[in-house]
């Protein structure tokens, strides 16, 4: 039988290959000097969406940018020129610190992740084409892309993750008391 798939649903990920303390320590300064903002963060502290119009930013963000090249291109858009949208850090530092489910602009999302120690919330992002009452779901013997509900992404320091700007995400809830810091930015 010939099979066709309709609709699917791209994470790309990379490592960094350098050291992020220097980053980490200038945005503790920074966060220190600013007020945040509240948008999908609760009990945790989000900066206004400027963050890569700073120096110290700059190799991250290039290397954001070089890496989003083979994502635009696998949605179908041109990979040659990439515009940082906006670019803000999150800093979620004691229990229940979360986000909520939200979706951002441009055409491609992501995070960064400085610090995501052991107990700070996983990454979910969300298939809002499944329907969780539907009984293939709930018979299905294993998990696989035509009967995922939700993505998880275990957070660790150093990780760039990049998917399309529409797919609804979520970080969970601190379990334990540490301090997860990680950079969201929209590209297109």
């Amino acid at each position: 039988m010939k099979r066709t798939n309709i609709f699917t649903i791209p994470l790309f990920e990379a490592e960094y290959p350098n050291n992020l303390d220097d980053i980490v320590r200038n945005i503790k300064e920074l966060r220190d000097d600013r007020f945040g903002v509240q948008k999908s963060n609760n009990n945790g502290f989000q900066s206004v969406e400027d963050l890569h119009t700073h120096e110290f930013m700059q190799p991250i963000m290039n290397f954001i940018c070089e890496n989003s090249g083979d994502a635009f291109e696998a949605i179908g858009n041109p990979k040659n020129h990439c515009v940082v949208e906006g670019c803000w850090y999150n800093v979620n530092d004691n229990l229940n610190s979360h986000n909520q489910m939200h979706i951002h602009s441009g055409t491609l999302s992501g995070v960064f992740y400085l610090q995501a120690p052991e107990g700070s919330g996983n990454l979910q992002l969300l298939n809002t084409g499944m329907n969780q009452m539907w009984p293939g779901h709930q018979n299905s013997q294993f998990r696989c892309d035509a009967n995922a509900f939700h993505y998880t992404v275990k957070p660790k320091a150093g990780m760039l993750y990049l998917w399309p700007s529409y797919v609804y995400h979520s970080v969970d809830s601190n379990s334990k008391d540490v301090e997860r810091i990680s950079i969201s930015f929209n590209l297109s």
